[in-house]
């Protein structure tokens, strides 16, 4: 599979496009080769993206992945097995190099999360099971690779053109407020590789109920620019040698029903894990690399929470006429075959037969709905280093908490938050204080008539609810149709060619049945760093799409958004429909955020789109583009 897409201007494509969704989306390109072997699995892909908002850049070149089956060595049936039969043996590797591109700083202004980088990352795992047992090896590296970065960053004593990791490194030689020269190397290379290898044993409860024992050793190896005992080679840290134990289980609670509920379960999935790392004794070289923290005395614990509220829908006692009528006849004759020659045998002589009345019935399986699904976030606490510290927060590792709300009552609703749990201290060394702040917010929704709480809401008004959505098997191939696509070829208020072109037959009025409405909202407020401190920017979006029939025959679409800190609109699309039986008029509004506007008038017939004749007529600004102001290109 391949797809690409490029530009040569972002600010052209800005400037130009009609499509709100284009000017705040990327370009992007993508390409990729999977092959399944009889012994594993590749896959081979790259992409990029081309952000036009920032003019940013993000590339992967290549990313590469090879997986094995899993392979059964002394394979036994279970009754005959000794403990050495049915030995598995798994294995998987990948490789991945990643290049990010941004706009020039300034040196004055220096942003390290925004200079030019490349990363480069590998990992290679074996593990063997038998039975409960499994034994894993874990082999992973990475370096990055920074451009651009001033001479502060690096340590002091280093000359232009030094030689660093068997390579050069390029260098600017200025010069400071006394005419002395100053290097300014513009190259930041870092790079650790990690080693790790495990064993542990899973023993099974009572239902889904586990407790995991386990036994690891892990080791560092770093090597960087800023580190001058590292410049040269890797430095190898202590051996740390950990004990663990994890136990999951699935707790539940039962409560009566209401309504149409028959009852209410409340499922609890808690998870947890202890790990304890003794301290070991590192030499100067490894404590001037890794630092005194890594040489520590470890002993975590991580919590972590999922539950859910389900509710069993009440059965219906009524039964309809047709289907007893119906009923009656089948035990009469189920065959509709009586007195013929070679019929089929009747309920006499079925082998399972229908109980008779006051007899034993299975119970149907009764339908089930999610009410709530709250997911939460693990919390890791570190009971040595609240120790060191003197406090009890200063041994949480975790420093943000993260939520997830879902239901199926209102589908298609999720609302997810964010905290960041504690305020950092007025100055070094003092402690940390818990004051949760709420750092991202995202909310999204969806109503139309066959929402429940629509349903519930006409139930009470008198009306009839429309009935509820059948789930039905999603078909990977159709696609929902966006009522702002052209499905008469490109779309032609894009610059950019897109790979959505025309999907034959459009939507006529009442395809989709109904109204339908869909809200999004965003919502970003990093926590104030301090009096002195510039106050980070906060941003608030809110993002709907309405669609609905304000009359017979036709239909009308409106996709906005709003920022609610600037206190103005940033978009509108805008899709009015008319159907004129065998033919369709189309009217159309769009307006970008950086201002540009189209109106779009189409009539097309519904039997052969290809009957038809384009006049398009783009026009603008085109001061400082070489064109005659207010041309326009048909």
């Amino acid at each position: 599979r391949a797809s690409a897409r490029y530009a040569s201007s972002s600010d052209f494509v800005r400037e130009q496009s009609f499509d709100p969704r284009e000017v705040t989306q990327s370009i992007n390109s993508e390409g990729g080769l999977s092959h399944r072997f009889d012994w594993g699995s590749l896959n081979l892909g790259a992409d990029r993206r081309q952000h036009l908002s920032d003019d940013r850049v993000e590339m992967t070149l290549p990313t590469a992945s090879l997986s094995l089956s899993t392979l059964t060595l002394f394979e036994a049936p279970p009754t005959t097995a000794s403990w050495y039969n049915n030995l598995t043996l798994q294995g998987s590797t990948n490789f991945r190099r990643r290049i990010h591109e941004h706009a020039p700083q300034d040196r004055d202004d220096f942003r390290f999360q925004q200079t030019d980088r490349t990363t480069t990352s590998g990992r290679g795992s074996l593990s063997l099971g038998l039975g409960n047992l499994s034994f894993s090896n874990d082999l992973s590296f990475e370096s990055a690779e920074y451009q651009g970065v001033p001479g502060s960053f690096f340590p002091e004593g280093l000359e232009s053109g030094a030689p660093r990791h068997g390579r050069w490194v390029s260098a600017e030689e200025e010069e400071d407020d006394n005419g002395a020269a100053v290097v300014d190397p513009r190259e930041l290379a870092q790079s650790e590789i990690q080693w790790s290898t495990s064993l542990s044993y899973r023993q099974n409860f009572l239902g889904t109920n586990s407790f995991t024992p386990s036994l690891s050793l892990e080791r560092r190896f770093a090597r960087s620019d800023t580190i001058p005992e590292a410049l040269e080679s890797y430095v190898g840290s202590p051996t740390r040698l950990s004990f663990g134990a994890s136990v999951r289980s699935d707790v539940y609670g039962f409560f009566p029903g209401f309504g149409n509920y028959e009852a209410i379960r409340h499922k609890l999935t808690p998870n947890l894990r202890y790990s304890y790392t003794p301290a070991v004794s590192p030499t100067e070289l490894q404590a001037a690399v890794f630092g005194a923290r890594e040489a520590r005395v470890r002993n975590q614990l991580t919590i972590g929470l999922n539950q859910t509220f389900e509710a069993r829908v009440r059965p219906s006692d009524e039964e309809d006429p047709a289907v007893e009528e119906a009923g009656e006849e089948l035990l009469e004759d189920p065959f509709g075959l009586e007195g013929e020659e070679g019929a089929l045998p009747t309920l006499e002589d079925d082998p399972d037969p229908a109980p008779a009345p006051g007899e034993p019935q299975r119970r149907e399986r009764s339908e089930v709905v999610r009410l709530l699904a709250l997911q939460t976030s693990s919390v890791t606490y570190d009971i040595a280093e609240a120790d060191s510290l003197g406090y009890f927060l200063g041994g949480f590792t975790t420093t943000r908490l993260s939520n997830q709300i879902s239901s199926d009552f209102l589908r298609g609703f999720t609302l997810s938050v964010e905290h960041d749990l504690f305020e950092p201290p007025d100055d070094e060394g003092g402690r940390r204080r818990l004051a949760p702040h709420l750092d991202q917010m995202n909310v999204s929704f969806s109503l139309s008539e066959r929402s429940a709480p629509v349903r519930f809401l006409y139930g009470l008004l008198g009306r009839d609810p429309a009935p509820p959505e059948e789930e039905e098997e999603e078909d990977l191939d159709e696609e929902e149709e966006d009522p702002f696509e052209s499905r008469d070829g490109p779309d032609t208020s894009r610059m950019l060619p897109g790979d959505r072109q025309g999907r034959g037959i459009g939507m006529g009025v009442g395809a989709d049945g109904g109204w339908n409405a869909q809200i999004s909202y965003s919502l970003r407020r990093p926590r104030p760093l301090g009096d002195d401190a510039p106050t980070p920017d906060r941003a608030q979006m809110i993002r709907g799409t309405l669609s609905f029939e304000p009359t017979e025959h036709w239909r009308l679409s409106w996709r906005t958004s709003y920022d609610v800190e600037d206190g103005r609109f940033q978009d509108h699309m805008v899709q009015l429909r008319r159907n004129l039986h065998r033919w369709e008029a189309n009217f159309g509004f769009r307006q970008t955020v950086a201002g540009n506007w189209a109106f779009t008038f189409e009539v097309s017939l519904l039997d052969n789109r290809d009957i038809r004749f384009d006049h398009r007529l783009r026009s603008g600004d085109q001061r400082g583009t070489g064109l005659p102001a207010g041309g326009g290109i048909p």
